[in-house]
């Protein structure tokens, strides 16, 4: 952020800066000040999809879902073939019925054009469970394309900062916020119980399920 406000002290109509700075607001949580730097590169530069879509984006984050779906409309109609803004037009919180109406084309899009594309991959993947007329086969199959591209994407983690103890016990943690009433907390109980009857293994359930 001071990299980015020093540029702007030095070139005040850079829209890139303001661009960024936004980013760096956002990610700190500064959602107000975020808007209003997309809000300053946009007044610079008003043909900029990446500022709509950032914007819509912060707006998405405060709440402010149909000032959101308008930047997102304004960022494809400056450019049809921005991936991200149809993921994020999808993705945008509404009526259950709406995101089964209104999202899946709006994935589909992002995939035609981009068929890397992960997480718009995934968010078609949660839709599917709510669709009625999807076969058990096509849900399969498109689980089966995600894995295919998670691999390709996937690169093996080596910068390992432990020393290698063969003999000291390995101490893993199971860490999320979904670990009490939900799928994840259900499904994850096969798991443990698969430790606990490795008998070389020591469960350690303290708060786990909290």
């Amino acid at each position: 952020m001071e990299s980015c406000r020093r540029a702007i002290e030095i070139k005040p109509d850079y829209a890139d800066a303001h661009l960024n700075l936004g980013i760096a607001l956002r990610g700190c949580g500064q959602l107000d000040a975020a808007v209003a730097s997309y809000r300053q590169a946009l007044a610079i530069d008003p043909g900029d999809a990446e500022a709509q879509n950032n914007l819509g984006n912060a707006l998405k984050d405060l709440g402010r879902t149909e000032d959101a779906a308008a930047s997102y409309r304004r960022a494809l109609r400056i450019k049809p073939d921005y991936a991200e803004a149809h993921n994020n037009f999808g993705y945008r919180p509404a009526r259950p019925r709406a995101i089964l109406t209104r999202a899946w084309p709006n994935y589909r899009r992002a995939l035609a054009i981009k068929p890397d594309y992960a997480v718009a991959h995934g968010n078609l993947l949660f839709i599917h469970n709510y669709r009625a007329d999807q076969s058990p086969m096509t849900l399969l199959n498109e689980a089966r394309r995600f894995n295919e591209l998670v691999i390709e994407k996937a690169r093996p983690y080596a910068d390992w900062i432990n020393s290698p103890e063969p003999d000291r016990r390995l101490r893993v943690g199971l860490v999320s916020g979904d670990l009490h009433n939900h799928p994840v907390g259900f499904f994850v109980e096969g798991v443990i119980a698969a430790l606990a009857s490795n008998h070389s293994a020591r469960l350690e359930t303290d708060c786990l399920l909290q």
